[in-house]
């Protein structure tokens, strides 16, 4: 059986199509999740698979998945080829390519593709990356690295690249060479105009402090190592710098030496992250925070209405099962906010007072009519 692979490539992201389309018995249609595997994890895939022969199909660019293919090769038995869509007539029937061509034209996961703005990609992952919070990775899977010689990193530590993100990168501004690597390199100087404010464990309890007591926030940039601070650092991210490596941006936390293994290194940052002063706020606010600090990047001086903290009502004590909604108030307008679709309402002074009583559970029933209209408005939109 030879397993086809149609890959998407834009700026060096890739994106593999998860298609249903048929085709004739010799050939079988493959999908890969490059976010969220690893290369090992790919590797072991097609070990497992037992392909003899493996194809992309290359949609777009291909200078990257041509890269990572040739690292496939290089630890695979199986061969490992690239081509292009047109190079498809040499394989498939006429009508089984045009039937593919029509599965793409009506995938919306591929017209999302075409249409993503990488830029915004590289920017939302280097934000992840300085305040260490990546939603729904699995433990231990490498997302960036960053490190001060390219070069120096490489020279003995190239057995963790297998332990990387597909779709990952690594941070530098000292190369000598071209890549050759199957991860994308971005330099730091791209993203300079982002800013991140470094604090300790202590400070940043008292502005969470500060929030539950007054749904105020007083933090004007993203937080440097947010994740590690608040105890929600999975392993996510590496800094290598002077031969050594750190779990968190400030490098605050070493963790090993060059040449250490990805199991030394893992272990070892677990053991660091088990034993580290974090903060104390509840797990719905260690989670929440970092979103408020960004609305109040944009809107300043704003005053947050949820389950979580003070506001004309006390904050709840009970666990929340899965929080959608919040306000937020400015010198002039009063919002509310879908945190699960990122939805954003302007609405007026009465429906913030309806939605406090309403997210901190304390409408007396029966409700009247325009608590009754609120509740509505957000079962509807969320």
């Amino acid at each position: 059986m030879i397993g086809l692979n149609i890959v998407y490539e834009k700026d060096e992201l890739l994106y593999s199509m998860n298609l249903s389309s048929k085709v004739n018995d010799n050939y079988s249609f493959d999908y890969f999740d490059f976010d969220n595997q690893s290369i090992d994890d790919f590797i072991d895939y097609l070990e497992f698979l037992e392909f003899e022969k493996y194809i992309f199909v290359a949609l777009h660019e291909k200078n990257r998945l041509q890269r990572l293919a040739d690292y496939l090769q290089e630890n695979l038995e199986c061969m490992i080829n690239v081509v292009d869509f047109s190079a498809l007539k040499e394989l498939l029937s006429n009508q089984e390519i045009e039937n593919l061509q029509a599965a793409l034209e009506e995938d919306s996961f591929y017209q999302k593709t075409i249409a993503l703005n990488t830029k915004d990609v590289f920017q939302n992952g280097f934000k992840a990356f300085r305040t260490g919070l990546y939603p729904h990775l699995t433990k231990g899977l490498l997302k960036h690295v960053s490190v001060d010689n390219l070069d120096c990193f490489l020279e003995k530590n190239q057995d963790l690249l297998r332990h990387f993100a597909i779709n990952s990168a690594i941070y530098s501004d000292i190369s000598s060479r071209e890549n050759p690597l199957p991860v994308i390199i971005k330099s730091l100087s791209d993203f300079d105009t982002e800013t991140f404010v470094k604090i300790n464990a202590e400070s940043l309890q008292r502005h969470m402090d500060h929030f539950v007591a007054t749904g105020e926030i007083k933090i004007e940039s993203n937080i440097l190592d947010y994740g590690y601070l608040a105890g929600l650092a999975q392993f996510h991210s590496l800094i290598f710098e002077n031969e050594q490596f750190y779990l968190d941006s400030a490098q605050r936390c070493p963790i090993g030496q060059s040449g250490d293994g990805y199991y030394k290194l893992f272990n070892e940052a677990s053991l660091k992250l088990s034993a580290q002063d974090k903060v104390t706020a509840r797990d719905e606010v260690n989670y929440l925070f970092p979103i408020l600090v960004s609305i109040h990047q944009v809107y300043r001086d704003v005053n947050f209405i949820t389950p979580y903290n003070a506001y004309h009502l006390k904050s709840i004590e009970e666990k929340t099962q899965s929080l959608n909604w919040i306000a937020f108030q400015n010198n002039t307008d009063s919002f509310v906010f879908n945190i699960q679709t990122g939805r954003l309402f302007k609405v007026n002074h009465l429906v913030i007072e309806k939605f406090e009583y309403i997210i901190k559970n304390k409408v007396s029933e029966p409700a009247d009519q325009e608590m009754k209209q609120v509740r509505e408005m957000l079962q509807t939109y969320g």
